[in-house]
């Protein structure tokens, strides 16, 4: 699949910022990450290409983190239109590989959090190979 466009760019940021949950320094201020608390959660804004990508992160009482959510951009519309729909990433499990601590065990869902919530995405990572 291939797509191209404002949109596609959009919806790519946000995908981004999910993955970057394999390569947690990129969460730094050196690289304009904004962190905040609100009623006990962490607020983290990241900027990609100009545009602030706020998102939320629930941790476990031991500090794993537990979830990740965010609104995508995205068509999975009923109308097939773009608009920002409610996602979210599901760790189950973290481990350690070279000098970081990552989710092991992912879950992801588009319209999280709502009546229309569905999994797209499982995952168990066995290995990550940092190199530099």
């Amino acid at each position: 699949m291939r797509r191209h466009g404002t949109d596609a760019a959009r919806s790519a940021r946000g995908r981004l910022v999910v993955e970057s949950t394999w390569l947690p320094s990129t969460f730094v201020p050196e690289y304009g990450a904004q962190w905040s608390e609100e009623n006990g959660s962490l607020r983290l804004t990241m900027p990609i290409d100009s545009e602030a990508v706020p998102m939320t992160i629930e941790l476990a009482a031991d500090g794993q983190r537990r979830e990740l959510r965010l609104q995508r951009w995205s068509d999975l519309t009923d109308d097939g239109n773009y608009a920002w729909i409610p996602f979210a990433s599901y760790m189950q499990a973290e481990r350690t590989f070279g000098d970081y601590t990552v989710p092991s065990q992912i879950r992801a869902s588009w319209w999280a959090g709502t009546d229309r919530e569905f999994e797209f995405f499982h995952t168990t990572v066995d290995d990550i190979q940092y190199s530099a």
